[in-house]
């Protein structure tokens, strides 16, 4: 019992803002394969935390955890929604904008994260839980005319 409370004193002076987002992904991944995670979902978790990841080097912002908050995670959103999807593919044909129903995946997987984090005990509060996905536009399914559906079923 002693080693176990000297662990935990030196746990908690650790300097844990100082952790790099990298270092957390590796760990957020050890976590989730001992957990018994499905290998699709450990692999959707490491390509959004990679995006997020590429997002913060590419636009300059910093990448230790003491960084990471909402306002982090806000721009990051941001960023899915108006980044075009494949844009770097030429074979690609379907050009656009993300999905919101995309993004509401990134932010779910983002919120997991953070709550692990949290849980792990390097963030005194989950940072995110006060964070929503985007409301996903509302598509209006036209209802077929009479004379359609007699068109269908002639």
């Amino acid at each position: 019992m002693v080693m176990t409370r000297g662990k935990r004193r030196r746990w908690e002076k650790m300097e844990k803002d100082g952790v790099e987002l990298g270092a957390l992904i590796k760990d957020f991944e050890f976590h989730n394969r001992t957990e018994g995670k499905s290998a699709k979902t450990i692999a959707w978790y490491n390509a959004v935390l990679g995006v997020f990841h590429r997002f913060l080097l590419e636009t300059g912002k910093p990448i230790q955890l003491g960084d990471l908050d909402e306002t982090r995670a806000r721009e990051f959103i941001l960023y899915l929604q108006e980044k075009e999807r494949w844009h770097r593919s030429p074979s690609v044909v379907r050009r656009g904008k993300l999905k919101t129903i995309s993004i509401q995946s990134y932010v779910r997987a983002l919120r997991t994260f953070f709550n692990w984090l949290n849980k792990e005990g390097y963030t005194e509060e989950n940072r995110l839980a006060r964070l929503r996905p985007p409301k996903a536009e509302r598509r209006i399914i036209e209802a077929l005319t009479p004379e359609e559906i007699a068109r269908v079923l002639g």
